[in-house]
């Protein structure tokens, strides 16, 4: 849930408040994931492939700054609410590199914050699969899915005597 400096900082006319979406990209054969930062106002500097440190630390995990453009579900009623697209300036190979010698599909968790804020998570989506990763000089772009539960049977069990003995 949004903290309130956020709620009212979104309903306000004209803002001063910066958003920060933290995006971090994990797989079981990954050290370290890899965690890239986009910055609404574009007011950080792009990551510097010579310099280690990090644009933004959230929960003491650093984050750096690469040109990104992810475009989420809409609520659109005949739109694919499973389905959204990550954009990543291949501005550092090693990124690209890494993605390519995955086997399978990395998992991917986008959150926002407040640059004033950055420990304060104001909204999450984990659980992103990143599939169909096309990479070429300048960009990597990427479908993120996650399972559509709603073609799941629920509740996953039948009410029997036979599975519940109570119910006779």
């Amino acid at each position: 849930m949004p903290s309130i400096t956020a709620l009212q900082e979104t309903a306000r006319a004209e803002s001063g408040a910066v958003f920060l979406y933290l995006i971090t990209i994990d797989h079981a054969n990954l050290d370290d994931p890899i965690r890239v930062v986009f910055d609404e106002d574009g007011e950080l500097p792009l990551h510097d492939p010579d310099d280690p440190r990090p644009a933004v630390i959230s929960q003491d995990r650093g984050f750096y700054t690469f040109p990104v453009g992810v475009q989420l579900p809409s609520e659109e009623e005949d739109d694919d609410r499973h389905q959204a697209r990550l954009i990543i300036g291949n501005v550092d190979r090693r990124i690209a590199d890494t993605l390519r010698a995955l086997p399978d599909a990395a998992t991917v968790t986008i959150e926002t914050v407040l640059r004033a804020s950055p420990d304060f998570i104001e909204e999450s989506w984990p659980g992103w699969r990143l599939s169909m990763a096309q990479i070429d000089t300048l960009t990597i772009s990427a479908e993120l899915t996650v399972p559509d539960l709603s073609q799941e049977s629920y509740p996953h069990q039948r009410f029997t005597p036979a599975n519940f003995s109570g119910l006779l």
